[in-house]
């Protein structure tokens, strides 16, 4: 029983990693190729998530500058995750 529940939990863990989307693997992948460790870059985009769409993320990113609003968010966001996985 206990093998039946351990490969349940392999098979959730993979569908899962499965379900991030490609706008986030390069923003997590940007960010650590700065010098962020993983955590700190997916929790930072996991906020982002929370109060802008994908698109909206997309959007703010390809400008040469962002938004105000935007930015300050991504500040507030990013020096929060980092408080916390480090």
């Amino acid at each position: 029983m206990q093998t039946y529940k351990f490969c349940g939990l392999i098979v959730l863990v993979s569908m899962l990693g499965g379900c991030t989307s490609k706008a986030e693997k390069s923003f997590v992948a940007g960010c650590e190729s700065n010098g962020a460790p993983a955590e700190v870059c997916s929790c930072t985009y996991a906020a982002l998530e929370d109060e802008y769409s994908e698109s909206e993320i997309e959007k703010e990113f390809s400008q040469m500058e962002p938004s105000p609003r935007f930015g300050a968010y991504f500040v507030e966001k990013t020096l929060q995750c980092a408080r916390e996985n480090l």
